[in-house]
């Protein structure tokens, strides 16, 4: 735990997020730290509002993100999210694993779509087989979307994902949260959205 601190902070996370993991039982791995640094800048103004993860197949970005909106719900009441994911064989037993595993230690109730915590903030689980999928998402206001394998989706669905994200809260700022395995239809998008202004130090809305 004391050497997950010290590295957290050099990673730049702020003490009670890294407190409120530790009190979860939560330890992320140390290449995991950045994004969770990154999802903490998006509430300044000016901050990022697009932050993606990746990296090979395996539950460790699921875990990584959940426990990120975790870490987003516990701070923050009444907050709504939006966790798509693309459905596969034992996705929901997966899904299941990750929220058992991140949720441990944390009053909440399971609904038939996902689970709600007791300061009222509420994490709906969606799943997507293709693109067109994503429709019946659309037109509905969410504070955080979470996007797995993203590149699974063409840049107009994602855009239009986008729409969705909203809120009416003051003390908040929208973002959304995006997993990649690096292969599908989106690889295009996703490289000249994030892969190119950071390798050129130009970026903006995205880390």
């Amino acid at each position: 735990i004391e050497a997950m601190a010290l590295a957290a902070a050099e990673a730049g996370l702020p003490r009670d997020q890294t407190e409120r993991f530790i009190k979860a039982g939560y330890v992320p791995l140390v290449g995991m730290l950045p994004f969770h640094a990154a999802a903490r800048s998006a509430d300044k103004g000016g901050g990022p509002e697009w932050i993606a993860l990746g990296g090979k197949r395996g539950p460790g970005k699921s875990h990584t993100i959940m426990a990120q909106v975790m870490d987003d719900c516990l701070r923050t009441k009444d907050l709504k999210v939006l966790f798509l994911r693309r459905i596969q064989k034992s996705a929901k037993e997966s899904m299941e694993d990750v929220i058992r595993k991140v949720f441990t230690y944390t009053p909440h109730s399971l609904t038939h779509n996902g689970l709600s915590l007791d300061n009222g903030s509420r994490i709906v689980i969606g799943g997507y087989k293709d693109a067109n999928d994503i429709d019946k998402y659309l037109g509905i206001e969410y504070d955080i979307i979470t996007i797995e394998e993203c590149t699974q989706i063409t840049e107009d669905k994602v855009m239009k994902l986008r729409g969705s994200l909203r809120s009416s809260k003051t003390t908040w700022r929208p973002r959304i949260y995006m997993s990649t395995n690096a292969d599908g239809v989106g690889l295009g998008w996703f490289k000249r959205m994030f892969i190119e202004p950071c390798r050129s130090h130009t970026e903006t809305v995205t880390r």
